[in-house]
């Protein structure tokens, strides 16, 4: 449904994409037996960018023979992250793959993107994310 809609309103989905992004938050909901959930809505760009990093550092203690399930891996990782008590962790950097084509990434028209794992997205959004990243070319004959 959004990719059809983004393609048939390109302007009015951007518009509601962006009506959305003003309303990122965070939440805590507390639940049983001393745990809670902490929610963060955030634009999916950012929120894909924060999974990766914490998948990738998880995945690297994994590896080293840690014992903890991956689950358990990015729980603390996450938390070690945003209570600023992580050891030495690499940079932010995520691979995240956003398929626009060459004239929307030009800003020559504004057709929307694709967000892999996510959906549709707005031209100017993928623009940033693109103006921000490494490029991989991939050219494909429609």
């Amino acid at each position: 449904m959004n990719r059809t809609v983004a393609r048939v309103d390109p302007d009015g989905y951007a518009r509601r994409c962006e009506e959305r992004r003003r309303g990122r938050k965070v939440q805590l909901c507390h639940e049983d037996e001393g745990m809670a959930t902490l929610y963060a809505y955030l634009p999916a760009g950012i929120a894909a960018t924060i999974y990766t990093r914490v998948d990738r550092v998880a995945r690297r203690l994994r590896s080293r023979g840690e014992e903890r399930t991956l689950d358990e891996l990015r729980a603390d990782v996450f938390s070690d992250l945003c209570l600023g008590v992580a050891g030495e962790v690499e940079p932010p950097r995520a691979e995240v793959f956003v398929y626009l084509d060459f004239l929307t990434w030009a800003g020559l028209r504004s057709e929307p993107a694709e967000l892999a794992g996510h959906g549709p997205i707005p031209a100017q959004l993928a623009r940033e994310i693109a103006a921000n990243a490494t490029i991989r070319r991939v050219i494909i004959d429609p």
